[in-house]
């Protein structure tokens, strides 16, 4: 990439913030990627986050979206900008059921969750609310974009994180927000360790059903010892 220097002041003009420059990636990622990134922000606000995808595609930067790192292998420097999405909003939304004689029989509840947030914590918060649909997912490391993007699993009883989908909202390659109903759009996978972010996932709804509670930990400990168990 030529002129960085020309580069980077525009990109921080026009987001009006400042960017690191080569910068260590092991203390940003579980995996302890031993890499630098040519530039790195951290953003935790999403419209800021659609902004600087934007600029940065607008000055012809390759972008490079970063959750957790727990999946990232790398062994030559990032040219280009990584960004540390912590986007971390999470919430019940919506609620779906019927009233039978005064009495309010819930069907389902959509939870809203942006890309950022960890698995675990989203999980985590599900089951003490009573909602089925993610408890297997407990110990899955990373975030819930990366596990969408991934559709990650628990193998045992092949239950993707994406099963429990309503919606996705992406920042597509053209610079659009688009949100999905139903069926999620395609990802393409690469077995590059780091590729370039095309469309960007900002956020997801989840359709969850009441369950016990007692249950839905008893599963989600299940899958957690599973987990434990691939490690070892």
């Amino acid at each position: 990439m030529s002129n960085t220097a020309g580069v980077l002041e525009q990109l921080e003009k026009a987001i009006n913030r400042k960017i690191s420059i080569n910068e260590p990636l092991a203390e940003h990622t579980l995996l302890k990627v031993p890499v630098t990134s040519e530039m790195y922000i951290e953003i935790d606000a999403q419209d800021v986050l659609i902004k600087t995808i934007t600029a940065a595609r607008n000055l012809g930067l390759p972008v490079y979206i970063l959750g957790s790192g727990a999946r990232i292998e790398a062994e030559k420097d990032v040219k280009g900008l990584v960004i540390k999405n912590l986007c971390r909003r999470f919430d019940k939304v919506s609620v779906k059921g019927t009233i039978k004689k005064n009495e309010i029989g819930v069907e389902n509840m959509q939870v809203y969750a942006q890309a950022g947030v960890l698995m675990n914590q989203l999980v985590r918060f599900t089951v003490e609310e009573g909602l089925s649909g993610l408890e297997y997912q407990l110990g899955l490391p990373g975030t819930v974009g990366g596990a969408i993007y991934t559709n990650a699993k628990y193998k045992p009883k092949y239950l993707p994180v994406n099963k429990a989908l309503q919606s996705v909202t992406l920042l597509s390659e053209k610079g659009e927000v688009q949100t999905y109903n139903g069926e999620v759009p395609y990802f393409v996978f690469t077995d590059e360790p780091w590729h370039e972010s095309k469309d960007v996932i900002l956020s997801a709804v989840f359709k969850l059903t009441p369950a016990d509670k007692k249950n839905l930990w008893e599963r989600a400990e299940e899958a957690v010892k599973w987990r434990n168990e691939q490690k070892s």
